[in-house]
């Protein structure tokens, strides 16, 4: 095959197109430089892409409407949309829209994205959504472009506090790496799912999902870009010294702490400001060049907040005033640290939502936060644990938790490592080490949230106390309710 290309003057083009799909600049610009000037225009529009030379891009895209080849044709139209888009072009949503309609297959699923970033740019972020949720179609068979849409996706969807809508996303997009064994996106699903639990107000397993992003994260950027949310969770939590001090770690590990400019500094800023440290913040402020729009909210944010305590409520108002109050709202869970600000601003935020778990003991054991299961296997000595805390007031002795579960072991020292890892099961499956506490031979659920009730069965249906167990103490209850209930059925009978 490569001897009939290359004898049909074809090996450029094949090449090229290897470059495109698999978006390699370096291999790109060494086939066009071999090749003639007026060769290859449609590759040669992606080349000026990679330049961030929109209007030569622009002239390529145009010149390769004119080549026979159809495939190449989409790829002109999506070119030219990315042209207009970038060029500011009225008409930038007509040729986007056109490049979506001539495309079919992943082609459409790349031009959705493009439209769906363009959409997002320009404030339209339920458009942007809706495209987005599109182009998901369309990369059924490239796992990584699927798997990096549904974590857009889900962004996409904090912004529009649909909650439920991007944990369905995220864990669907947790699902196809599981299955596929595929680690290319897992830091940036478990940065998604510490956003969804930070705004349901669940700091402690929003700081741990943060945490492993971080240990996840393979460049020194990722873990800063990972720092920014764990800084605001230590902040929402009270913890400002570990705050504190993870952000100077951010800005030495960038090597920008003492001197030099990156948007970390506005985090520095931020903590040293949470502490009393005005002047030590406005040092961190004055060094920042903002660079994304989030970049100059979050500079107006300090710079407002720092006027506002330091008596200045006007000049705080003129300075926060020019935001819009969808930025606010879709950095929601920082607004909730400046409740001050939020009212010289005159926007109501939702309160810090009240953290609850609910377990259900009918049937096979449950759990939920925030309305959404928890992956808890109700047959594990981690769920039969889980039960017995719940209905012992939330506390328990390690002796009575050996004496009352269905332990693995013959011996006393192996149940007591089955007991063991039976907590760390627990605490995986909660979502944060806090979850159960240890301490002095007492096992405590974590303060943090609040435990509903467990739902228990009716004394009628007392057998089905968490269905599939043989724990002691859940065959004692069983015949204890049951028996209460035929006492009730006797006596109602006489």
């Amino acid at each position: 095959m490569r001897s009939e290309w290359r004898t049909t003057g074809q090996w450029p083009l094949a090449l090229a197109w290897v470059a495109y799909r698999a978006w390699d600049e370096q291999l790109l610009k060494t086939v066009l430089d071999d090749a003639d000037p007026s060769d290859l225009p449609v590759f040669r529009a992606v080349m000026a892409w990679f330049r961030d030379d929109f209007r030569d891009m622009d002239v390529q895209a145009q010149r390769g409407l004119k080549v026979s080849d159809p495939l190449e044709r989409v790829v002109a139209h999506r070119m030219l949309a990315l042209a207009a888009c970038s060029l500011g072009r009225q008409d930038w949503e007509e040729v986007t829209l056109t490049a979506v309609g001539v495309a079919t297959g992943r082609d459409r699923g790349l031009a959705l994205t493009d439209y769906a970033e363009a959409l997002y740019c320009r404030g339209r972020e339920a458009e942007a959504r809706s495209a987005r949720l599109q182009s998901t179609h369309e990369f059924q068979g490239d796992v990584v472009m699927l798997v990096t849409q549904l974590t857009l996706l889900t962004v996409l969807c904090l912004r529009l506090h649909e909650w439920g809508e991007a944990e369905q996303h995220i864990r669907r997009a947790q699902s196809i790496e599981h299955r596929l064994d595929v680690t290319y996106h897992r830091t940036g699903l478990l940065v998604q799912l510490g956003l969804i639990a930070l705004n349901h107000g669940e700091f402690a397993r929003a700081l741990q999902f943060q945490t492993r992003a971080k240990e996840l994260a393979t460049t020194t950027l990722n873990q800063v870009i990972v720092s920014r949310h764990a800084i605001a969770t230590l902040l929402l939590m009270g913890r400002r010294d570990d705050a504190l001090a993870l952000s100077y770690e951010a800005a030495a590990a960038l090597d920008v702490l003492n001197a030099g400019s990156h948007t970390i500094l506005l985090w520095v800023a931020m903590t040293r400001m949470m502490i009393g440290d005005n002047a030590g913040a406005w040092q961190m402020v004055d060094r920042v060049q903002p660079v994304t729009g989030d970049d100059d909210f979050h500079l107006r944010l300090v710079r407002a907040e720092l006027r506002r305590r330091e008596g200045c409520v006007e000049a705080a108002r003129d300075e926060i005033a020019s935001v819009p109050d969808e930025a606010l709202r879709g950095w929601e869970f920082l607004m909730w640290l400046f409740p001050d600000l939020c009212a010289v601003r005159g926007i109501e935020i939702r309160p810090i939502p009240q953290w609850r778990i609910t377990i259900s003991l009918d049937e096979p054991i449950r759990v939920w936060t925030h309305g959404e299961p928890l992956d808890l296997r109700p047959t594990r000595p981690a769920a039969g644990l889980l039960a017995l805390l719940s209905v012992s007031g939330g506390q328990i002795s390690r002796e009575r938790a050996l004496d009352a579960l269905d332990l693995p072991g013959r011996t006393p020292q192996a149940r007591r490592k089955s007991l063991s890892a039976a907590v760390a099961d627990l605490r995986e499956a909660m979502g944060w080490p806090g979850a159960v506490l240890v301490s002095g031979g007492v096992i405590s659920l974590g303060e943090e949230p609040l435990w509903n009730a467990p739902k228990l069965p009716a004394p009628a249906r007392a057998d089905h106390l968490c269905e599939g167990r043989y724990d002691p103490w859940v065959l004692d209850w069983r015949l204890e309710h049951s028996s209460l209930s035929n006492a009730d059925m006797i006596s109602t009978s006489q």
